[in-house]
């Protein structure tokens, strides 16, 4: 749907989203919108309501987290697809840095000096990145991040937890795909 028109900003800084786009959008009180905007432009899109694939890869990092309490993330080479204590993120847009480990592929632990954010508007920086090395039904590859509580580095075994859960996560993925294939 192509749609243009003039919006007046009240003097809360609200707008009203016309009733026909509101239709076309299939929209409704409570939805999420993501805003983005640049110096001269302002886009909203709507969010999906929840994880684009099977919601057993939720029980994955619920499992992690009763390990290694923290904020854990998974996305693919888009937008955070699921997410543990880190609520806001869920469907935002990656950051070009995630975009890049994703490409690269290799695990990665960050020191507090680094500062790589998964999405542009992410409070937490990661403290790790975990690649999932199989591809998702879309044939994207898919990484694990972990943001630290108050700055504390990971132990070894949390690190082992969080690796044992992305190569757990990267099996059920190829296991899934196989049999959608065959």
């Amino acid at each position: 749907m192509d749609y243009a028109t003039t919006l007046n900003i009240d003097q809360q800084g609200r707008i009203i989203i016309p009733a026909k786009v509101r239709k076309a959008l299939q929209l409704h009180t409570g939805d999420v919108l993501m805003l983005e905007a640049d110096t001269r432009n302002i886009c909203l899109r709507k969010c999906d309501s929840h994880i684009p694939m099977d919601i057993r890869l939720d029980s994955f990092l619920d499992i992690l987290h009763s390990n290694v309490p923290c904020r854990i993330l998974l996305c693919n080479h888009s937008k955070i697809i699921a997410s543990k204590n880190y609520h806001t993120a869920l469907n935002m847009p990656v950051t070009e840095s995630i975009q890049r480990l994703l490409q690269q592929g290799k695990m990665k632990l960050f020191s507090e000096k680094e500062r790589i954010y998964p999405t542009m508007t992410g409070k937490y920086p990661i403290s790790a990145f975990f690649p999932i090395s199989k591809k998702d039904e879309l044939g994207e590859a898919l990484g694990l991040l972990l943001c630290a509580k108050n700055q504390q580095p990971f132990s070894e075994m949390d690190l082992g937890c969080a690796k044992m859960t992305a190569a757990a996560i990267s099996r059920y993925i190829q296991q899934n795909y196989e049999r959608k294939v065959t």
